[in-house]
């Protein structure tokens, strides 16, 4: 029992640093910016997500605080909780009317999930990405979502 409870605080959090994060006034803009210009909405988003929990897990692994890696993409995860936040707010704050449908939804999931296991193949995704979306990528960071976070899926 206490390692569930341990679990759902370790995704309450990090979903809560990460959605801080994307729905802050600065992160709407630059979700709406790039809602805006990229050719595949989905794979733009997805980038703006996987970068997030990029740096939530860089951010909570220095201080100490590592979430297992299951947590993460787990049913019921820190993913989920993010995509639920995401798709939510992009609807209503928005306008973009798409992200209301289990397709969006499940795209995106699928996006950041590549984007996670191209990143732990060695592959950088925010350059993939910029292939796709004719956006820049920004310069690699160290950390990352870390080896082993796809692990079993």
């Amino acid at each position: 029992m206490a390692e569930r409870d341990d679990d759902a605080i370790d995704i309450q959090v990090a979903g809560s640093l990460a959605v801080a994060g994307l729905l802050s006034d600065e992160g709407l803009q630059a979700l709406q910016g790039v809602l805006q210009g990229a050719a595949d909405p989905v794979a733009a988003v997805a980038n703006a997500i996987f970068m997030a929990l990029s740096k939530v897990r860089e951010k909570l692994d220095s201080q100490g605080l590592s979430i297992n890696d299951k947590l993460w993409v787990a049913k019921g995860g820190v993913l989920d909780r993010v995509l639920f936040e995401v798709c939510a707010t992009l609807k209503a704050v928005l306008g973009f009317e798409d992200a209301a449908s289990p397709q969006f939804a499940g795209a995106l999931k699928q996006g950041v999930m590549d984007l996670m296991r191209q990143e732990e193949s060695g592959g950088n995704p925010a350059e993939a990405d910029a292939q796709m979306t004719g956006q820049p990528a920004p310069p690699p960071q160290q950390g990352g979502m870390g080896t082993g976070l796809m692990g079993g899926m």
